[in-house]
């Protein structure tokens, strides 16, 4: 019925955001620093320079990271534009 899948919607939501998670440490060990560093303000440049990289390295890195995780995590990721 309805209000099972409702009831089921946040377990299976927070199985898919582990899955995210596990899934962007996979494709760059970095990713989750990353994010961590944009919450608290850094800039790209200012990351790169931390990480010990190009910003266009890092640049980089972000543009395959997030057409890969476009793909395999739609329903997350589009949740985020």
């Amino acid at each position: 019925t309805p209000t099972h899948t409702c009831t089921l919607f946040p377990y299976t939501t927070l199985f898919r955001s582990q899955q995210l998670l596990h899934r962007l440490s996979e494709l760059m060990p970095e990713a989750i620093e990353v994010g961590n560093l944009r919450l608290q303000g850094l800039s790209d440049r200012q990351i790169a320079k931390r990480l010990g990289v190009l910003h266009t390295t890092l640049d980089y890195r972000m543009k395959k990271l997030k057409a890969q995780i476009q793909k395999e995590f739609p329903e997350i990721f589009n949740l985020f534009l």
